[in-house]
């Protein structure tokens, strides 16, 4: 499927159960390190743990370094907004090449994923939305409301991660990280 469902997400967390406490013990080691760099930074509302834990595996599986707050740093404790904790979420962003920020239901009330976009936004121009769809999803199509609607999406095709600005506008991942724009395609990603 080319978007993310949350039955998927949650039936790769399952399965994955084994692999993501070796994941997550590797990224807390690499975490230790004195600057510790990271792919992805994972935005997610914390009501969308299972979600955020699938989109860790998938995307650790296909070799990118995640950022996940309660993963590898697992005594931030976000519940609360402070200076101790907005300094090592920026100092995290700052790690991170691009981030994601994982759009469902629940987002919307998270106080902490509007900062963390707008902070990368205009620090390193690179945020996408990685959209978490409730049911089975026939298309490759996402449409972001309000400011969401500003940022390009992920989509996961045949393996790979490509950048969506349009049906007919898209770069793979890779390519965009490296800083890349959305390029004009004669055909549409399936």
């Amino acid at each position: 499927m080319p978007l993310f469902t949350s039955n998927e997400l949650l039936n790769i967390a399952e399965s994955q159960r084994v692999t993501f406490s070796a994941q997550s013990r590797q990224m807390l080691n690499e975490s230790k390190k004195l600057s510790p760099q990271f792919d992805i930074f994972l935005s997610h509302s914390h009501s969308d743990k299972p979600y955020a834990k699938g989109l860790f595996t998938v995307l650790t599986n296909l070799g990118y370094k995640v950022y996940v707050d309660w993963i590898v740093d697992p005594g931030l404790g976000k519940s609360g907004v402070t200076k101790k904790v907005a300094d090592k979420v920026r100092e995290r962003m700052n790690q991170s090449k691009c981030l994601y920020f994982a759009s469902s239901s629940k987002s919307t009330a998270s106080k902490w994923m509007p900062w963390e976009s707008g902070f990368m936004d205009g620090r390193k121009d690179k945020v996408a939305i990685v959209p978490v769809q409730k049911g089975n999803v026939t298309t490759n199509r996402f449409q972001g409301v309000e400011y969401l609607s500003l940022y390009p999406y992920i989509v996961q095709h045949l393996g790979r991660l490509y950048v969506v600005e349009s049906r007919y506008k898209y770069i793979d991942f890779d390519s965009w990280l490296k800083g890349k724009k959305p390029q004009a395609q004669s055909l549409p990603l399936p």
